[in-house]
């Protein structure tokens, strides 16, 4: 190639090159070394060179050291594959892992990389068997910041569609003998499966060690440089939060007082050079990061009588002008759940008190105090439909709600993503439905304010209406208890004869419902000579009853929390609710 070596050592190092001495003949001559797929000096000094370009470089001219993404990718990959030197390998993973644009998910060059994905996974194997410690660390790391880069849906089909990435880094993982290894190894765990229930035995491993690293960024900065982002870690722990089956694990770690010292830690007054390095919108970002591990343990737990101080850490990132975008919803998401579970445990509280007294007046007038516990009956239902859906799911929320609204029904849903300054017109919107139709989905599952959504449609036991929109998709989890044994609808498509089947059996089901259409009268129907109004309270009670079922067996299937106190005290009211209910059915 005509490359001349930097050093005597022939081991490759970056060219003493400033940010503005870059010219494309440069790039095009490094491309073009790459491009012979021979693993030797000159193409280890090249990816060397061409990897220093995308670090400093202008990003005006990294389009062009892109432009041949595919040609350069999978030589890197066969020169990775057959090179015999370590030195050199690690060049090579290296420039693959800058081989796409950062800020451009949709870089095609990520395809062609996670085409080579079976390729790494062997390379990975490769490097822990023979104790190729540097290269392995590299690696992982590598990966890790793909999945912080593009997000973990836009990694999740290719990491996770046979586990073989994960099942590489178990052994690093478990083993826990060399720490940067287990660490990173910990990281890429967490943030590829730390979502998935069944994967919490493995989650028992990584966890803690993440625990550690951020505990250890609080109080070192050089620490956290050295070594491993907080808000790295940050994000790694609020993947590991959605899944229900590790929160009483993380609660155990005490990642509720982690969280708070993070979102009140000050890195600026610390070392304000390493703050000012990774910018403001770094740690804004960490700082969200850490509120959505709040308000994801929130759902399990009453966080703020659990940490001390909690609620004024929330608060005072909201005097932050600069906390914005889905940093400040994190933040208002969790006190928004904070203020409705205090809400919710002072409701159960009065409610049984309030409902024995309805229970000793249905001997004189059952009727009256039916309606009290059922609520509104069929045929005087003049609340909206709303639509609850993930963002991800818009297209085919928009054609069931048009479907709805043809058939002349009110039709409540959010057109926009769902954001923290949203969730009062949520409630609102539930409160004030008459049905709530769900279409779910294992994104629905994931998200925070989808499970505000459906529990908030739980706790005020509103009528659900399923739709199932992603095929051979099984809920399990918050969303599995919620949906239980409800019959869903499966509408995987926005269109078509399985659309039309699906909408025609939801659109049957909300009639059944006896929901009010627009402009319809609201006056009593009867039903064969008995009263509508006396069959809907009956309906609604056996409805009410066998959701009181559901949630016993719940909480009996679940593994003792860390406060049995609340949950016991939960469980003893849905059982006297039960039976009162039940006596309310047979008077």
């Amino acid at each position: 190639s005509g490359h001349q070596p930097n050093n005597t050592n022939n081991t490759p190092s970056p060219a003493n090159t400033n940010m503005g001495d870059y010219t494309p003949s440069m790039i095009n001559q490094w491309v073009a070394t790459i491009k012979t797929g021979e693993p030797c000096y000159d193409t280890a000094q090249a990816a060397c060179d061409l990897t220093g370009f995308f670090v400093e470089g202008d990003d005006a001219l990294k389009s062009v050291a892109r432009k041949d993404g595919r040609q350069v990718i999978e030589a890197t990959m066969r020169m990775l594959k057959n090179c015999p030197s370590i030195d050199y390998k690690e060049h090579y993973w290296t420039l693959l892992v800058w081989m796409f644009d950062p800020k451009n998910p949709d870089d095609p060059n990520v395809d062609v990389l996670f085409e080579q994905m079976p390729d790494i996974v062997v390379e990975l194997n490769k490097a822990y068997a023979s104790k190729t410690w540097l290269l392995f660390s590299n690696m992982v790391n590598g990966l890790s910041n793909w999945v912080s880069y593009l997000g973990r849906k836009r990694c999740q089909k290719t990491y996770m569609e046979d586990n073989d990435l994960v099942e590489a880094v178990r052994p690093a993982l478990l083993s826990g003998s060399l720490e940067q290894n287990s660490v990173s190894s910990a990281l890429l765990v967490a943030n590829i499966a730390g979502h998935l229930e069944h994967k919490a035995k493995l989650l028992t491993k990584a966890v803690p060690q993440i625990v550690r690293v951020v505990s250890a960024a609080l109080n070192d900065t050089e620490y956290a440089n050295r070594y491993w982002s907080p808000k790295g870690a940050c994000q790694a722990l609020a993947n590991v939060s959605i899944a229900d089956a590790n929160k009483e694990m993380m609660m155990k770690l005490n990642v509720l007082d982690l969280m708070r010292d993070v979102m009140t830690n000050d890195w600026k007054s610390k070392d304000p050079e390493f703050y000012e390095t990774l910018g403001h919108d770094y740690w804004v970002q960490a700082k969200g990061l850490a509120a959505k591990v709040v308000w994801n343990l929130s759902f399990q737990f009453p966080v703020e009588e659990k940490c001390k101080g909690l609620e004024s850490a929330l608060r005072s990132l909201l005097d932050d002008p600069g906390f914005t975008g889905a940093s400040r919803e994190n933040v208002q998401g969790a006190l928004f759940h904070i203020a409705a579970g205090k809400t919710l445990r002072k409701q159960k509280q009065a409610e049984v008190t309030s409902i024995w007294k309805l229970a000793r007046k249905a001997k004189k007038n059952s009727s009256s105090a039916a309606e009290a516990v059922a609520g509104p009956p069929a045929g005087e239902h003049q609340g909206h439909i709303m639509l609850s859906y993930n963002w991800s799911q818009q297209e085919l929320a928009l054609a069931v709600k048009e479907k709805l609204e043809a058939a002349n029904y009110s039709v409540w849903m959010d057109v926009d993503q769902m954001s923290a300054s949203t969730l009062e017109s949520m409630a609102k919107a539930v409160e004030q439905a008459a049905v709530v139709v769900v279409v779910f989905s294992p994104e629905y599952k994931e998200s925070e304010s989808c499970r505000t959504e459906g529990e908030y449609t739980f706790t005020l036991r509103k009528p659900l209406v399923p739709i199932k929109a992603t095929r051979g998709y099984n809920p399990d989890g918050w969303l599995g208890a919620l949906l239980g044994s409800k019959l869903y609808f499966e509408i995987p498509s926005k269109s078509g004869a399985e659309f039309d089947k699906g909408v025609a059996g939801v659109l049957k089901e909300i009639e059944s419902r006896g929901v009010a259409r627009a402009g319809a009268s609201s006056g009593r129907a009867t039903r064969g000579g008995v009263d509508a109004k006396a069959q809907a309270t009956i309906q609604r009670l056996e409805a009410e009853v066998s959701r009181l079922k559901a949630r016993i067996a719940d909480l009996e299937a679940r593994p003792a929390p860390v406060d049995a106190s609340v949950e016991q005290r939960f469980d003893n009211v849905d059982r006297q609710l039960a039976s009162i209910i039940s006596l309310l059915n047979k008077q």
